[in-house]
Order: structure tokens, then C-alpha cells, then sequence
């Protein structure tokens, strides 16, 4: 299945396509929200679902509203265009990904996130972080960055707990 993961942002949102058959990353972006919206207008490929990482609510500013506003419009495109959708809590995705925090650990939990993603892809690339590679010698997830790493976490963690994969 290919699920396509998005983290929203205020201005941006990371934004990344999974095939959850071969573990491979097929496409991944950090674009400008009004592209995202327009997305699901016609321009995504075929894809069984869009997973968008929600947002637990709690007393917030106005960047935190700015993002709440865009998860809502790229829902709506969603439905508008009759593109199955997910919402996955970041909560979901840390307690998914990472366990409980062991003792001692004080890295945060993007670190742990993406340090849980690395663990699940082949080393097959160059450098010190093989699943990532290098520019001669790249691994399956080269180019990761930023948001790609959590739309790429929602998109997983819905996969193996909702979809019961």
C-alpha cells in the first residue's frame, strides 16, 4: 500500500510517500502549503490513504493555530477529491516508534524518531548512518529532512497500528 504521510507546518509542510510492501521511500518534499493543498486537485499519484499528523489541542499561539488551520484545509482537500484520509497524534507516534524513554535518555523525541526510522531501513548506503548514505553512495532514505522525517513516522505508525498492517 502506498500511504503518503504529511506533518503540517505554518507556512510548510513535510511530505513523503511510502510503499509499506517494499519499505522503500518513493517521494519526499518539504512544500509550501497551499501546494499541498492542491495535491489531492488531481497532481498525487494513486495512493491508498493520506495519513496527516494531528495535533493535540492545548492552549496555543498563533503558530500553532496557523498549523491547525492548514491539517483542516488538507483534510477538506481530501475529501473534496474523495482521498481516504488518517489523522495519527504525535503521542501515537512516539509511544509507536519509541517505547516508553528509558532512563537517562534526555534526547528529544524527534532525535528518538528518527533514530527509530533509521533502525527500520536496510544500511546499504555510504557514512557513518548507512540507511542514509551518502551523496556517492545513498541509502534508502537520503534526503531526509526536517519534516520528511515525521510525515515519514505518521505515515509508518498508522500503517502497523490502524491499518494493522
Amino acid at each position: 500500500m502506498r500511504v503518503l504521510g504529511i506533518d503540517p507546518g505554518t507556512t510548510e509542510s513535510g511530505v513523503v510517500v511510502w510503499d509499506s510492501e517494499t519499505n522503500e521511500v518513493e517521494e519526499k518534499y518539504i512544500i509550501v502549503n497551499p501546494e499541498v493543498a492542491f495535491m489531492f486537485d488531481g497532481a498525487l499519484p494513486a495512493m491508498g490513504i493520506a495519513v496527516i499528523e494531528d495535533m493535540t489541542p492545548y492552549a496555543a499561539g498563533y503558530t500553532t493555530k496557523d498549523t491547525l488551520v492548514w491539517m483542516g484545509r488538507f483534510i477538506e482537500s481530501c475529501i473534496r477529491q474523495g482521498q481516504e484520509y488518517s489523522l495519527v497524534t504525535r503521542q501515537a507516534v512516539v509511544k509507536h516508534l519509541c517505547g516508553k524513554k528509558r532512563e537517562g535518555d534526555t534526547r528529544t523525541n524527534d532525535t528518538r524518531i528518527r533514530d527509530a526510522l533509521i533502525a527500520r531501513f536496510p544500511a546499504t548506503g555510504g557514512g557513518k548512518e548507512p540507511q542514509v548514505g551518502t551523496k556517492g553512495k545513498p541509502g534508502p532514505l537520503y534526503g531526509m529532512s526536517k519534516h520528511m522525517w515525521a510525515a515519514l513516522a505518521v505515515a509508518i505508525t498508522w500503517f502497523e497500528t490502524e491499518d494493522a498492517g
